[in-house]
């Protein structure tokens, strides 16, 4: 019994760093007025968020990464704006709502090095 839960664990984790390897790294915004960088990695076994913009950057709290599926919140001056979206090897769609950024999408693109 405890080979099987240990084998069950050693998957279950796997796959979960196997996510978070898929969003891990780089992401740029298209089009706009300004650049946005979103960068995911992995930091003590977690993984963590920041979007960098030409006036700073802000970290995200609440990041869930669940299949394709991503979720994050960003605190904008003291207003939360809460993102959610899909993303497969390549490409992102955010929809982000609260604050100034109510029902925006943005399309993000993975920079490839």
């Amino acid at each position: 019994m405890r080979k099987l839960l240990f084998t069950f664990l050693v998957v279950l984790c796997g796959t979960v760093i196997s996510i978070a390897a898929n969003v891990e790294g780089k992401w740029k915004s298209s089009g706009g007025e300004m650049e946005i960088t979103y960068v995911f990695e992995m930091v003590d076994g977690a993984l963590t968020g920041t979007i960098d913009t030409p006036m700073g950057g802000l970290p995200m709290s609440n990041l869930v990464v669940d299949g394709n599926k991503i979720s994050f919140d960003l605190d904008v001056m003291g207003n939360v704006m809460k993102s959610s979206g899909t993303f497969d090897d390549t490409e992102m769609k955010i929809t982000s709502t609260g604050g100034m950024s109510d029902g925006q999408e943005s399309i993000l693109t993975k920079v490839t090095d």
